[in-house]
C-alpha cells in the first residue's frame, strides 16, 4: 500500500468560488505529497463542479447539510496519512500555519492546536464574542485551552481514529469535544502559535451559536459526571 505522509481535509460548505485558488496554493507548497481531501457539506452552489476535474483530490459528499463537525469527522476517518490535518477552505492561516500543525506532529505531539492570539482582528464584536465562549467552555468543562476554536487543529492518525470515531457533535463545537476526547485517552495535545493571514469565510450564524452553547452542555452531560 502507498505510503501517504500526511493527509488535508478541507470541510466546504458553498466555497467554490475559492476552493480552486485555495487548491492552487497547497498544491504549490506541497506539491501531491498530501493527501487532498475535500469534504462538501451538501452545497448548494458549485463546490462540487469546482474541484471535481482535479486530479488526485479525494472528493467526498455529503447528501444533505450535516455539519462541519461531521464533515471532518468523515475525512478524518477516510484518511490514510500518517498524520491528518483539517483546515478552512478559504485557508486562513495559509500554507505556513499547515506546516507550523504538520511539523509539532513530526516531532512527537498526538494532537496539535492552532492558537491565535487575536482571531477578530477586524471586529471587537466578534473578539468580545469569541471571548465569551471561551470562557463558557472553560467554566462548563474546565479545558485549559484560550482558542478552541481555531479551525486549524492536526492529529497523529491513531490518535484521529480514537477520537472520530467517538465523535458525536456534528456541529461547530465538534472541536470541543475532540480536544476533551483527547484530554481523555491522554493523548499528548501541543498548542501552536499561528498567524491568521486573513479572516475565514465564517458561515456561523445566530442560531449556531445558541446550538453550539447547547452541544457544549450536552459534552458536559455526557462525559462529566456530578
Amino acid at each position: 500500500m502507498e505510503h501517504i505522509e500526511f493527509s488535508l481535509i478541507l470541510p466546504a460548505y458553498n466555497q467554490g468560488s475559492i476552493l480552486k485558488k485555495s487548491i492552487a496554493e497547497i498544491i504549490k507548497t506541497f506539491g501531491h505529497a498530501c493527501e487532498l481531501i475535500i469534504v462538501d457539506d451538501g452545497s448548494t452552489d458549485n463546490t462540487h463542479e469546482a474541484v471535481k476535474y482535479i486530479q488526485n483530490i479525494k472528493l467526498i459528499r455529503n447528501s444533505n447539510n450535516m455539519g462541519k463537525g461531521y464533515s471532518v469527522k468523515t475525512g478524518m476517518l477516510s484518511a490514510r496519512g500518517e498524520y491528518r490535518i483539517f483546515t478552512d477552505a478559504d485557508l486562513p492561516y495559509g500554507t505556513e500555519g499547515i506546516k507550523h500543525i504538520l511539523e509539532k506532529l513530526k516531532k512527537g505531539c498526538d494532537v496539535a492546536i492552532g492558537h491565535r492570539e487575536n482571531p477578530y482582528p477586524d471586529s471587537i464584536l466578534r473578539l468580545i464574542g469569541h471571548r465569551i465562549f471561551n470562557a463558557f467552555v472553560k467554566r462548563n468543562i474546565m479545558m485549559p485551552f484560550n482558542d478552541t476554536q481555531c479551525g486549524l487543529k492536526g492529529f497523529r492518525s491513531l490518535a484521529a481514529d480514537a477520537i472520530f470515531k467517538q465523535l458525536s457533535t456534528n456541529g461547530f463545537a465538534f472541536d470541543i469535544e475532540a480536544l476533551y476526547l483527547a484530554m481523555m485517552l491522554n493523548y499528548n495535545i501541543c498548542v501552536v502559535d499561528i498567524k491568521q493571514i486573513s479572516n475565514s469565510l465564517s458561515t456561523i450564524t445566530v442560531k449556531d451559536v445558541f446550538r453550539m452553547l447547547a452541544d457544549v452542555r450536552k459534552i458536559k452531560k455526557t462525559y462529566i459526571k456530578q
